[in-house]
């Protein structure tokens, strides 16, 4: 069977088209500066960049530090040091990527897990995206919620992942390292130390008729695309909740399996 890539643009400009054919309209370059409610008409007034919006009803999908940015700006009721605070708990990991392209195969593994050293993630390019037609060997070395990688310098970062390779795949050892590239994403994801939950907010808001949304909201989820799409399922249904429609749109994880099921059991025992 054969592979092709989609360009993410290809992929938002299609959820663009079906929001238009529904009724909704996306607008760019509108970036919110202030929030104000109206307590006789029960609605909000949104004031940006390009001029004012109404709305019965808003969901705020943004990541915790622009929230914190917009909390100032915000109508002051109770509950908002609360969310202030749960913030202000958070911060972001990085992720890096090591990409290194080799004169020769080194694996034929699409894929691996990599454990007790530096590197967690192998992904064999070459294998994995054939229609790139490389030569030799394409590697995607993935260090995830390292700080001390991040903190590296290019040619340290590079050399130790090579050299962790080589302990796994001893045939990179004989290999020409041809060309390398490092990357790094310094706010990634938001970081998931002992006890973060408590201080993820849920869907519902300190004000009326005003939902979160986003990855590191209370969905049970760490930081993930999965995570963000099942609050906006949250979201989505709190929101029918309040118009009273009772519509449902986030459905229930998959039932444990395996070892799972022993050790859920263990964890609702102690």
């Amino acid at each position: 069977m054969g592979m092709s890539s989609v360009p993410l643009s290809d992929l938002y400009k299609n959820a663009e088209e079906f929001l238009t054919v529904h009724g909704s309209s996306v607008l760019y370059n509108t970036n919110v500066e202030l929030l104000e409610w109206d307590e006789e008409t029960s609605r909000w007034m949104i004031h940006t960049r390009t001029g004012p919006l109404a709305a019965d009803y808003i969901i705020l999908a943004l990541p915790f530090e622009a929230l914190g940015k917009l909390l100032p700006n915000m109508p002051p009721v109770e509950g908002v040091d609360t969310l202030a605070n749960q913030i202000a708990q958070h911060e972001h990991w990085p992720i890096c990527s090591v990409h290194l392209w080799f004169d020769r195969e080194i694996t034929d593994l699409n894929h691996a897990v990599l454990l007790d050293r530096e590197l967690h993630w192998l992904y064999n390019k070459s294998l994995l995206q054939p229609w790139r037609k490389s030569k030799g060997s394409y590697i995607e070395l993935v260090i995830s919620a390292s700080k001390s990688f991040a903190e590296r310098e290019r040619k340290e970062a590079i050399d130790l992942a090579v050299n962790e390779l080589k302990e796994f795949f001893p045939a990179s050892r004989e290999a020409k390292l041809e060309k390398a590239a490092l990357i790094k994403e310094v706010r990634a994801t938001f970081g998931v130390p002992p006890g973060i939950d408590r201080a993820r907010p849920s869907v519902r808001s300190p004000w009326p008729n005003l939902l979160l949304a986003g990855d590191w909201i209370a969905t049970g989820w760490p930081s993930t695309m999965e995570s963000a799409a099942r609050a906006g399922h949250q979201a989505a249904e709190a929101l029918s909740n309040i118009t009273e429609n009772r519509s449902k749109y986030l459905k229930a994880d998959l039932k444990p399996q395996g070892l799972m099921v022993v050790l859920n059991k263990l964890g609702a025992k102690s």
